[in-house]
C-alpha cells in the first residue's frame, strides 16, 4: 500500500513540476488572444473574448490533469503523515516555477499552437460536412493568423493572469 502512495506521489509531482507551468503560460495566452481578437464591448456578454472558442482541447484536458494531480498529491502525501501533502505541494510547486523557467515565454510561440490546433479542427468539421462550424473556426482562424502576422516580429512577454484579467476585451 504504501509503495503505491509513493508512485502516486511522484507522478503527481512530475505531472505538476512539468505540465503545469506549460499549461498556466498556454491559459495565459488563450486568454489574452481571445480578448484580443474579439471586438470591443463584448466585456458583459464575453468577459473572456474568444477564449473558450480557441482553447485547444488539449489544454483543457491539461487542466484538469494538473488539478487532479494537485489533489492526488495532497491525499496520497497526507496518508504518509499529516503533513505530507502540503509539504508536496509546496516542494511541487517551487519546482514547477524553476521548470517553467525553460519554457518558451512569448505569445507567439504559444499563438502558432493554437492556430496549429484550430487548422486541425477546421479540417475536422469538413471532413465531418459540419460546414457552419468550419466556417465559425475558420473565421476564428483567419483573426489568429491576422494577430499572429501583427506580432510575430515582436517578443512579446506572456502577461500574467491578473494583468490579462484587467485587459478590456477588444485591446
Amino acid at each position: 500500500m504504501e509503495q503505491i502512495l509513493y508512485i502516486l506521489i511522484a507522478i503527481s509531482s512530475v505531472v505538476i513540476i512539468f505540465l503545469g507551468p506549460l499549461v498556466n503560460k498556454m491559459q495565459s495566452v488563450t486568454l489574452w488572444v481571445g480578448k484580443k481578437i474579439a471586438p470591443q464591448g463584448l466585456d458583459k456578454e464575453s468577459p473572456n473574448g474568444f477564449q473558450d472558442a480557441i482553447t485547444p482541447k488539449s489544454q483543457n484536458t491539461g487542466n484538469i490533469l494538473v488539478m487532479i494531480s494537485y489533489l492526488v498529491l495532497l491525499v496520497s502525501g497526507s496518508f504518509i503523515m499529516w503533513y505530507g501533502g502540503v509539504v508536496g505541494i509546496i516542494f511541487a510547486l517551487t519546482l514547477s516555477s524553476i521548470a517553467g523557467k525553460f519554457y518558451a515565454n512569448d505569445v507567439g510561440t504559444y499563438l502558432s499552437k493554437i492556430i496549429h490546433s484550430i487548422s486541425n479542427r477546421v479540417a475536422d468539421y469538413k471532413k465531418n460536412n459540419d460546414l457552419d462550424r468550419a466556417d465559425a473556426a475558420n473565421e476564428m482562424l483567419q483573426k489568429l493568423q491576422m494577430l499572429y502576422v501583427e506580432i510575430r516580429d515582436e517578443s512579446i512577454e506572456i502577461p500574467s493572469f491578473k494583468e490579462v484579467r484587467a485587459m478590456k476585451v477588444g485591446e
